[in-house]
């Protein structure tokens, strides 16, 4: 149902054995009120939808969503999300958590993101995103993560990518014109297959503090 000031979903379910998405609540710009999603084991090969299918993404998510009505005609938001027996081109991610939350001071949204294979992270990030003026900050802690998770965004020049990037990197400033920074950053036992050779060229690279 929807009206001038708002609307509601009441109760919305698409399923498929364990696999649901859930929606159900409404939104306002008079009274407050609350619509919340809520996914259930979800194939990530969906969000080849919405992102490049060259990542090969593969595995479950689950978690919820809410759009908080204010009732003041603001409105706040919160995410928790979960990816379980993530792979990402091919190789294994783990399990992947992103929790998030809109900032009224800020008017932008808060987030943090890090990933378990097996007990160990290789990532954890963290960071606030101003859609009003496409601004991000994200501050990311890397340990060997595996840089073959970027190859099919970078396959028209390398073919097969190994190794693991670890150290501090600092993003920020306009999506337009990012600024990239890092402290102790390096990648370890790096192999890069140039594509249109075939020669892999194996290195150790450590990137100085900007």
């Amino acid at each position: 149902a929807m009206g001038g000031g708002g609307g509601s979903i009441r109760g919305l379910s698409i399923s498929n054995g364990e696999r649901a998405v859930t929606i159900d609540g409404g939104w306002s710009k008079e009274h407050s009120d609350t619509l919340g999603v809520r996914l259930s084991g979800v194939d990530m090969a969906l969000l080849g939808l919405f992102l490049s299918e060259e990542l090969g993404l593969e595995g479950t998510l689950s978690g919820h969503g809410e759009l908080i009505s204010t009732g003041t005609g603001r409105k706040t938001m919160t995410l928790g999300l979960q990816a379980d027996s993530t792979v990402i081109a091919g190789k294994d991610a783990g399990t992947l958590s992103v929790n998030g939350k809109w900032d009224l001071e800020s008017d932008g949204f808060r987030f943090s993101l890090a990933n378990d294979i097996g007990g160990r992270s290789s990532l954890t990030a963290g960071g606030l995103y101003v859609p009003g003026d496409r601004n991000l900050s994200l501050r990311m802690r890397l340990d060997s993560l595996d840089i073959a998770y970027a190859q099919p965004l970078l396959s028209s020049v390398f073919s097969e990518m190994e190794g693991g990037i670890s150290g501090e990197i600092s993003v920020k400033g306009s999506t337009d014109e990012l600024e990239v920074s890092s402290t102790d950053a390096s990648i370890n036992g790096a192999m890069l297959r140039i594509g249109f050779t075939g020669v892999p060229y194996c290195t150790g690279l450590t990137v100085a503090s900007t």
